[in-house]
């Protein structure tokens, strides 16, 4: 029997923002499915729309009469409604999620005609974590949508929304890492599925969703040392951990100077040399701040929109603190300029002060655990955040602000970029949080150039701003 693999990106749309990280996701995804070396076919399909995909995914199916196992992954927009996940290609419409998007009921349909042993679907998409366990459990329903044995691993529950990266998509990162945490022996489902557990214990916005009935003894992989030159591509090409080498080895010094001791002193003056410079700082926040006033003065909205600009020297906007703390608590860092934390606290109850309420509802717990989330900016910035509000001068078209800030390290400069629409509450009023539209961060060299992360901000905003112009129309011209 034949084991096939389908590895789907869906980076462009047409209705919704783009994820141009899903296509690195599934560059990484295919290479290490290729590393373990038991596929005898794996399928990639890019940027397709919905008739496109169902047509591509029979054709890779069909010529399959049995499978020993199915892997299936996808990364790319996700829509949930009423109670079915969407897997969404390019032309997916919310108004028309059966002919526009891939249904997951659709497609347990075609896994079931090649009369799979094992289906393994790995989803890194909002809302994945679909109701396939009516109960609340971990198992299946018994006959599991008609496949014998199913192991679903999704980025986040069918309420939560997965975050976008650089270059990968933060839970592609996670199981990349995951499945090559181990270095010898085999490599099981399960180890996967316990790792990733371990690795969002304290995520309290993302919590991967697994559903699975298997015999836990199906593999991976027989031999974890397959992944020795997939973990250097990835350390080169996909993580977003990579730090400052304390050492000059790939300095341009001469091979000859390497092969002499270097003293501590001299490695140290080295380090120095390419870590940040108070001026570096200055000169680079700046670089970006007015690239992206410069280039977004020159965007045509002002017909529809007056644009203010604000500034701050802190971390203002609450909005960004937990996007900020979830991926700052997660790099590597070599000092402490911004604290980012998560600490969990066991918590004992006023036994006298919740008595009495605690059992008129028939509770009682004398423990719970607090979760404190620290975010400081400790150095001192005269410019460390940069706001941008939209302001429509038509009833018909929401507030949008993007907010885009600067967290510094020795290393590099975290940027992150958020985008809110927010409708009217009242005739001169919007709602106060808003509903996000991009939710991005970067790692940004000190001293580099920063035009490319100026253009792919602006570019990214101005796609958001004719998409809300373009459903204003279509929505007016119909009624």
């Amino acid at each position: 029997m034949a084991a096939i693999a389908i590895v789907i990106a869906s980076a462009d749309y047409a209705r919704l923002s783009p994820l141009p990280c899903c296509v690195d996701d599934a560059e990484a995804i295919s290479t290490l499915l290729s590393a373990t070396g038991r596929f005898d076919d794996i399928h990639r399909f890019n940027d397709l729309d919905a008739a496109g995909l169902k047509a591509q995914l029979r054709a890779a199916l069909e010529p399959v009469p049995s499978a020993s196992e199915i892997f299936f992954y996808f990364s790319g927009h996700g829509h949930s409604e009423d109670g079915e996940f969407f897997f969404c290609p390019k032309d997916f419409d919310a108004r028309k999620p059966n002919a526009t998007g891939l249904s997951n009921a659709e497609l347990h349909a075609l896994l079931r005609e090649t009369s799979p042993e094992l289906v393994v679907k790995v989803i890194d998409a909002c809302s994945s974590g679909s109701l396939l366990v009516k109960s609340g459990g971990d198992f299946l329903p018994a006959d599991k949508g008609g496949l014998k044995n199913l192991v679903q691993i999704a980025s986040c529950m069918d309420s939560q929304t997965s975050l976008t990266g650089e270059p990968l998509s933060e839970f592609t990162e996670q199981f990349c890492l995951a499945v090559t945490q181990k270095t010898e022996g085999s490599v099981y489902y399960t180890d996967i599925v316990s790792e990733i557990r371990d690795r969002y214990i304290n995520d309290r916005d993302r919590t991967p969703h697994f559903a699975f009935q298997f015999s836990a003894r199906e593999t991976f992989t027989d031999d974890a040392s397959a992944f020795d030159d997939f973990r250097a591509r990835f350390e080169i090409e996909w993580s977003s951990k990579r730090s400052v080498a304390l050492n000059i080895v790939d300095s341009a010094v001469p091979s000859a100077v390497l092969s002499n001791p270097v003293s501590l002193l001299d490695l140290l003056r080295e380090t120095d040399e390419r870590l940040a410079k108070p001026e570096e700082v200055t000169a680079t926040i700046g670089a970006l701040f007015d690239g992206l006033r410069a280039r977004l003065e020159s965007e045509d909205f002002a017909d529809y929109y007056e644009t203010n600009a604000a500034e701050s020297s802190n971390f203002d906007d609450t909005g960004s603190r937990s996007f900020m703390i979830r991926v700052l608590s997660q790099q590597k860092r070599s000092d402490n300029f911004v604290t980012a934390t998560i600490t969990r606290e066991h918590k004992r109850n006023n036994r006298l002060a919740t008595l009495t309420a605690s059992f008129a509802m028939g509770l009682y717990d004398d423990d719970q655990i607090v979760e404190h989330w620290d975010l400081q900016l400790n150095m001192s910035l005269k410019r460390a955040q940069i706001t941008f509000t939209l302001t429509p001068y038509f009833m018909a078209l929401q507030k949008i602000k993007l907010v885009v800030t600067c967290a510094p390290s020795l290393e590099r400069c975290f940027v992150f970029e958020l985008a809110t629409g927010h409708p009217r509450t009242d005739f001169q009023a919007f709602d106060y949080e808003g509903a996000e539209l991009t939710r991005r961060w970067y790692k940004q060299d000190w001293g580099a150039d920063v035009e490319w992360l100026v253009e792919k901000i602006v570019s990214k905003l101005s796609e958001t701003v004719k998409s809300q112009l373009s459903e204003a129309q279509e929505r007016l011209s119909i009624s």
